[in-house]
């Protein structure tokens, strides 16, 4: 059978080229029909035939008939990309092993962006959103009015919609984990570097650290706590010179916890 390179090959091609009906090649391909009884070799040559004129579904035309996308939309907006980049590669694993794939944007900052991607997600009836902001924790009254209630979205550090599903990272557990860490390598006075205490995650920070000291086999210490009140998060020689100095010259502390990955 040859088809036109011009038009893309349809079910009704599958089923004349394997010589079944219409509903069989939906049922096998798609799983559709669900009182549709098929046999084990009219499935393999149903395959075999797709494969062979490289059938590809028509996904637009089936959601308009409600069937799902089987497809997940991602917003990023990071200054941490070889984090983020990590977390991405996670979230396809995932998403694979679950059955659906992804289409991923950067926002750049730009709530228009925002607004168009999620336009978009939403106009090819993506079955969810995955917003990753980390860059924009000041711009919620921007950002809120872009999302419908009741649409789909999980937000990752902090939720832009009151209701809507978010995952944190447990910060106590964290600093607790890096202090018996470094208690197991024999440090005696670990100290903590962060870049700003009025950023949220830097409070939690300093809170769980306080906190996890004397239950690790620390002394409680505010003086082994430096900030650099930096404007950003991006890290400088600078900035960690300035931290050395305080920290370890002058405090004597053997270990230095750093605010982030970066």
């Amino acid at each position: 059978m040859t088809l036109s390179s011009r038009r893309p090959v349809r079910l009704i091609d599958v089923a004349r080229e394997a010589d079944v009906s219409r509903v069989t090649v939906s049922h096998v391909l798609h799983g559709s029909g669900v009182n549709v009884r098929v046999s084990e070799a009219t499935r393999k040559r149903v395959f075999q035939v797709a494969r062979t004129l490289n059938y590809r579904p028509n996904r637009s035309a089936q959601q308009l008939r409600g069937a799902r996308s089987s497809m997940l939309g991602v917003i990023v907006d990071t200054w941490n990309m070889p984090v983020m980049s990590d977390r991405l590669s996670k979230l396809e694993q995932e998403a694979t092993r679950r059955g659906y794939r992804l289409i991923i944007g950067q926002s750049c900052q730009d709530p228009q962006r925002i607004r168009e991607y999620l336009d978009d997600f939403f106009g090819r009836n993506l079955d969810g959103v995955l917003c990753l902001l980390d860059l924009m924790r000041g711009d919620q009254q921007a950002l809120r009015p872009l999302f419908d209630p009741g649409t789909h979205v999980v937000f990752h550090g902090w939720p832009i919609v009151e209701g809507a599903g978010c995952i944190q990272v447990d910060t106590t557990i964290g600093v607790r984990l890096a202090l018996a860490h470094l208690r197991e390598r024999g440090r005696s006075l670990p100290g903590l570097v962060l870049w700003n205490l009025a950023d949220e995650r830097a409070a939690l920070r300093q809170k769980a650290y306080l906190k996890e000291l004397k239950s690790c086999g620390f002394q409680p210490n505010r003086r082994t706590i430096w900030s650099a009140d930096a404007p950003s998060g991006s890290p400088t020689v600078e900035v960690l010179d300035r931290a050395i100095d305080v920290l370890v010259v002058g405090c004597g502390v053997d270990a230095l916890i750093a605010d982030d990955d970066m």
